[in-house]
């Protein structure tokens, strides 16, 4: 007698709650920076020469770049992890259609 199977319920979680939470410090962080170096930007307008200012940008657009690494850093972990979630779903989905099973049985017994 063949097993009867009453469904197949496959659930792919994806809880991105750490992925937006990390993401929204990153942004806020790189958001920061970026009004602090239009600041600069504005007063280097009315002080080309002045040293202390070029000294501060310098500093701003260093954080910049630091910020930006780490934004994509977090992006590319996010990528890996849905590459790898795609593959086993995939694989998962490969397994459960290619073993033998009671799918070309079912219309035998309608």
């Amino acid at each position: 007698m063949a097993n009867r199977i009453k469904g197949i319920t496959v659930e792919i979680g994806g809880d991105t709650t750490k992925l937006q939470t990390a993401l929204k410090g990153v942004n806020s962080e790189v958001k920061n920076s970026q009004a602090q170096l239009k600041d600069v930007e504005k007063l280097l307008k009315l002080d080309p020469g002045n040293t202390e200012l070029l000294d501060q940008k310098h500093k701003l657009l260093g954080d910049a770049v630091a910020e930006t690494k780490t934004k994509l850093e977090t992006l590319k972990t996010a990528a890996s992890l849905c590459t790898t979630i795609y593959i086993s779903s995939h694989k998962l989905a490969l397994h459960l259609f290619s073993t033998p099973s009671i799918f070309p049985y079912t219309h035998w017994n309608l």
